[in-house]
């Protein structure tokens, strides 16, 4: 995926360069360059990106120790990346059963 581009950075690059064209010896005012207003006007709108969301689901046992996560990269018991789907299920099974027994 392409990371998106820095508009604010974009524009403020480009009002560096059109304030060094616009202030040389007998240059005419700034605001006259139509450019050097839009770029103004799109600096002040541009916004950066929205952070993406980490949307995890953790399980922890009864000292809030994390025993399992899921997140975007899969399944991870006690910290180990668990990349069968088999052994996940196992896993959760055995939590899951293992706590149901305690809350009961």
């Amino acid at each position: 995926m392409t990371p998106a581009p820095d508009f604010c950075a974009l524009c403020a690059e480009m009002l560096a360069a059109l304030e060094v064209e616009a202030y040389k010896p007998f240059a005419i005012d700034p605001e006259d360059y139509p450019l050097f207003e839009r770029a103004q006007a799109a600096l002040a709108l541009a916004t950066p990106p929205p952070e993406p969301t980490t949307s995890q689901i953790t399980f922890n046992d009864s000292s809030t120790e994390e025993v399992i996560r899921l997140d975007k990269e899969g399944f991870h018991y006690k910290g180990q990346f668990i990349a069968d789907a088999g052994e996940a299920h196992r896993l959760m099974l055995a939590f899951l059963k293992q706590h149901a027994k305690v809350e009961q």
